[in-house]
């Protein structure tokens, strides 16, 4: 008798113990998105007021409390993007792709920045793909363009240009390129 109660105790001290840690983890695990999830509203609002450095520092302080956040990765891509720290926002950039942001906001800076750089496979791959989701967004039509353009595929520019030139027809910009893709 006193042995089986002693095991009953046991047990109920195993499953007592069970339950106290298991509760205790999506507790903590939420404390833990809060707290990012205000520092990265925070950078939001730095974001708003153009202070880039401050909202990257603060979707970095998002970032290392919950490394699993495309929000703030995208975001954070998208500061050092206006910084013209291309190397780095490309990197947040891709991350918040792998990690599920929504791929049309991704396509819409990343191609650009992978022009900045010259990587124009990428540019032209990340536009053809914003072009495939949203055919009528002359942005699209700009990055296939730029992205031809470097590839010295001037036809094909040209070919973008055209749309960009019939969706912005006062955008000088476009003139010229349409100018120089004839011209080579």
């Amino acid at each position: 008798m006193k042995k089986s109660f002693t095991g009953f105790i046991a047990f109920l001290f195993l499953v007592t113990a069970f339950f106290a840690f298991h509760s205790d983890a999506p507790a903590q695990t939420k404390r833990v998105d809060k707290r990012a999830e205000r520092a990265a509203k925070m950078g939001d609002d730095f974001f708003r007021k153009k202070d880039y450095r401050s909202a990257i520092s603060k979707y970095a302080e998002a970032i290392s409390l919950a490394p699993v956040y495309p929000y703030a990765h995208f975001w954070k891509g998208y500061a050092h993007y206006y910084l013209d720290e291309y190397d780095q926002s490309l990197s947040d950039l891709n991350t918040a792709f792998n990690q599920g942001h929504t791929p049309i906001e991704v396509y819409k800076v990343r191609w650009f920045v992978n022009l900045q750089k010259g990587n124009y496979d990428a540019a032209l791959r990340d536009a053809q793909e914003g072009a495939r989701l949203e055919p009528n967004n002359p942005d699209f039509q700009k990055g296939l363009a730029g992205a031809y353009f470097g590839k010295k595929e001037y036809q094909n520019a040209l070919a973008a240009y055209r749309k960009v030139a019939a969706a912005e027809p006062n955008n000088g910009d476009v003139s010229y390129y349409i100018a120089e893709s004839h011209f080579n």
